[in-house]
């Protein structure tokens, strides 16, 4: 299976998934160069819209951290995960921190 064109990327980011507009070029650039085994995660997703938790497959885990496990624990959208994956092949220590300080929620008080 080879990878979406990037005008496909860009396509359906803007569109189908809503993507900020801003973060649309940044997105295409990041997912033209996902390597193994992201890629093929990816590709899977993109092609068919399985995740791993509903192939049910076996999860590819990268520094501890599977796709969804990033979507449970963390809320992130399959694409979210996808680019934090790759962001953990390509950082991992720099990743791996920001993941376990976690995020904060906000709390509107009226």
């Amino acid at each position: 299976m080879s990878m979406p064109t990037r005008e496909a990327l860009l396509s359906r980011l803007a569109g189908e998934l809503e993507y900020p507009p801003a973060q649309v070029e940044d997105a295409a650039n990041r997912m033209l160069a996902f390597r193994s085994p992201v890629r093929e995660l990816f590709l899977r997703w993109w092609t068919t819209g399985e995740t791993p938790d509903t192939a049910g497959s076996a999860e590819t885990a990268i520094e501890g951290y599977t796709m969804a496990r990033l979507m449970n624990d963390y809320g992130m959208e399959p694409l979210g995960a996808l680019l934090t994956l790759d962001w953990l092949m390509r950082e991992p220590e720099i990743a791996s921190t920001a993941l376990a300080e976690g995020f904060d929620d906000i709390v509107w008080e009226e």
